[in-house]
C-alpha cells in the first residue's frame, strides 16, 4: 500500500468551464468580432537575416483595389523599445533579423492583404549575419543600433495610428512596463459606430 503522502497519488482533474464551448466550436475569439467595415492587416516581414534594404516599393500593392493603406518606417519614424529605445517599428535601411517587419498592409479582406504583401517590391544587399554570442562580442562586430541613437524610455510610450487619410486618426497611451512570460496573450478589436468606440477584448487562458 502506497504512502498517503506519495506524490504519485496526486490527481489534478479540474474541469474547465470553457472546455465544452471550445470543443463544440461555440467560443468566439477576437478575430470573430470583425464587422463589415473592419479592415484586415498583414505584416510584410524580411526574408533574410541581415541585409541593407536597397529598395522598398509599395506602389504595386497600394494601387490594388481594396487596399486602403500601407505603413512603413516613413509612417512610424524613430526608435522604440521597453526600457531602452533601440529598434524601429519597421525596418529602416537595414534588416536586423529574419522576420523583421518591413510594412503592414490594411485591406478589405485578409486574402487581399496577403496578395498585396506579395506585390510589394523589396530588394536587399546581403550583409554577413552575426550568428553566435562570440561573434556579437567581437571588437569589430557590426552594430544593429545606429551609433548614439539608443535612448532610455522614462515616459509612457505614445503611438499614433492613421488608418486612412480623411477617415480616422487616433492616439493611445500606455505606460512602459515589463511583462512576465506567464502573462496571457491579450487581443482587442475596437469598433466605431455613431461617434462611439467599443473595444472588445479576449485573453488566452
Amino acid at each position: 500500500m502506497k504512502n498517503a503522502h506519495d506524490p504519485s497519488l496526486a490527481v489534478m482533474d479540474l474541469p474547465r468551464r470553457d472546455a465544452r464551448d471550445k470543443l463544440r466550436g461555440r467560443t468566439r475569439y477576437t478575430v470573430d468580432q470583425a464587422g463589415p467595415e473592419v479592415l484586415h492587416a498583414v505584416l510584410l516581414r524580411a526574408t533574410v537575416a541581415s541585409a541593407r534594404i536597397t529598395r522598398l516599393d509599395v506602389t504595386p500593392a497600394l494601387t490594388m483595389a481594396g487596399v486602403n493603406a500601407i505603413a512603413t518606417h516613413r509612417d512610424a519614424p524613430g526608435l522604440h523599445g521597453i526600457g531602452i529605445a533601440d529598434h524601429p517599428i519597421f525596418a529602416c535601411d537595414i534588416v536586423r533579423y529574419h522576420g523583421e517587419p518591413l510594412a503592414v498592409i490594411a485591406a478589405e479582406t485578409l486574402a487581399l492583404a496577403r496578395r498585396a504583401a506579395k506585390a510589394v517590391i523589396v530588394e536587399y544587399e546581403a550583409m554577413p549575419p552575426v550568428l553566435t554570442l562570440q561573434a556579437a562580442l567581437a571588437p569589430d562586430a557590426p552594430s544593429s543600433i545606429p551609433a548614439g541613437k539608443a535612448t532610455r524610455c522614462s515616459t509612457p510610450a505614445r503611438h499614433g495610428a492613421a488608418i486612412s487619410p480623411g477617415k480616422h486618426a487616433s492616439t493611445a497611451a500606455t505606460p512602459t512596463q515589463p511583462l512576465p512570460a506567464m502573462t496571457s496573450p491579450l487581443s482587442k478589436a475596437p469598433m466605431m459606430s455613431g461617434g462611439r468606440t467599443t473595444c472588445r477584448l479576449s485573453r488566452a487562458r
